[in-house]
């Protein structure tokens, strides 16, 4: 049989579970990576900690070892880790002493999540490979890094990182840059046969040569997006009447997890200026996360709950009927805009406003398939967007359209994304063997 068609066993560690949100909830990106390898069929073993380091804080039954679509899934549980979380995420006082204390609480937390899972998962590891001998490490995430790489040592095979965004090209410069931020760094420095990093617009390149990282191992690759999320024939009223939305409404839709960096308070905060002079409006913001109570407390204390749905995390059936039903997709975020459901929002050729922050610019040309807006001036510029797209429907629709195009010019389906990460495996080991039979 020829080595490169060989079926591989991938033994996958993670930092992040399959869906970091709840099942189907959350980033595609780490669920479609591992699919591709059992579509390819190759075997998956798939390692993570229970509960997540990032998500969901409902533990499973980590003793027992489940299959779900063809992928063999192992959980191990980290001592302490809701509580380490939680020190990791405290804030104390505004006081500069206070805060020096802080950040060192807050550094120790995340080092000692960090060592304390690269135990666990070289346990959990060695046990599964004593069953299973691997032909390749995968790890997915910076915490993952020095798991990875250690398991790939004591078993002889390559190892490969794979990282989903970075923040780190915004304090390149910062004091006690290498202390500060080691964990993010190892993802990048720990040794590697290919380090594949998501080109989400959070420079994740620019990181890679600011730390001289070999570029003959770097692979920067933007995500696929699902082809099928487009849906033309959706019945808008139904999926409207089934939401208990008036068909008239026009609906603003913001779709991500609920944290601070992602900018969804910048949209409540102008909302007031948008219902002031258009009623027939609603805001729909789809997601969970920590700053959830926080945003639900604005929206009462700014009396808009009348425009404001909040919907929770959604499956990918859901995130679909959002999608569709919506007249404009806002995103906001500080470090990126060109996520996943930019993607997504951008195939479903949706009229997309985001910030000017340079993420999107290879696909997004303002006033053409959506429209930028100043990051140091949303608070005027956003409302005016905003009246302006509400009330012009050929505006938003010829956006829309051009968009659907640039999308299907430009982005890759999940599975061409998919074939590219397995032919590069497929080929790194087709050597490793072909290079050990001439030795």
């Amino acid at each position: 049989m020829n080595q490169k068609s060989r079926k591989l066993t991938v033994l996958a560690i993670s930092g992040l579970p399959l869906w970091n949100m709840g099942e189907k909830k959350g980033m595609p990106s780490l669920y479609e990576g591992v699919k591709a390898f059992i579509r390819h069929g190759h075997n998956v073993h798939f390692i993570t900690c229970s509960p997540s380091l990032q998500g969901s804080e409902v533990e499973v039954d980590h003793s027992k070892e489940y299959i779900k679509e063809g992928i063999r899934i192992y959980q191990f549980s980290i001592p302490l880790l809701s509580a380490l979380k939680r020190l990791k995420n405290r804030t104390f006082s505004p006081h500069p002493l206070i805060q020096l204390f802080q950040y060192a609480i807050h550094l120790f937390s995340e080092y000692t999540i960090w060592i304390l899972f690269t135990i666990g998962a070289v346990f959990k590891a060695k046990r599964v490979s004593s069953k299973y001998h691997p032909d390749v490490i995968y790890a997915y995430n910076e915490f993952a890094a020095l798991a990875g790489y250690i398991v790939a040592k004591m078993y002889k095979v390559p190892n490969i990182t794979r990282l989903f965004g970075t923040f780190l090209y915004y304090v390149l410069s910062s004091v006690g840059f290498w202390l500060r931020y080691a964990v993010a760094i190892s993802g990048y420095v720990i040794p590697s046969a290919y380090l594949i990093v998501a080109n989400d617009g959070t420079k994740g390149n620019k990181v890679a040569e600011a730390l001289g990282i070999n570029k003959k191992r770097l692979r920067f690759w933007r995500n696929g997006v699902d082809l099928s999320i487009y849906d033309p024939d959706l019945d808008v009223e139904t999926v409207k009447r089934k939401l208990g939305i008036s068909k008239n409404v026009k609906i603003i839709l913001s779709l991500c997890r609920l944290e601070r960096w992602k900018g969804v308070h910048k949209l409540i905060e102008i909302i007031p200026q948008i219902v002031s002079k258009e009623k027939n409006v609603l805001f729909i913001i789809v997601g969970d996360g920590s700053q959830k109570p926080d945003l639900e407390r604005m929206v009462k204390k700014l009396k808009i709950s009348k425009w404001v749905h909040f919907r929770g995390s959604a499956n990918r059936e859901q995130v679909k009927e959002f999608l569709n039903i919506a007249d404009i997709f806002v995103t906001l975020q500080d470090l990126s805009n060109l996520s996943n459901v930019f993607l997504e929002a951008f195939t479903c050729g949706k009229c997309i406003v985001t910030i000017n922050d340079g993420s999107t610019e290879e696909l997004l040309k303002n006033g053409h398939s959506g429209v930028l807006v100043n990051p140091n001036n949303i608070k005027k510029e956003l409302p005016e967007v905003l009246l302006d797209l509400i009330k012009n429907e050929s505006k938003r629709k010829q956006m829309g359209e051009n968009a659907r195009r640039i999308a299907l010019k430009k982005l890759q389906s999940w599975e061409e994304r998919g074939d590219m990460e397995v032919r590069l495996i497929e080929n790194l080991i087709s050597s490793k063997y072909k290079n050990m039979r001439n030795k």
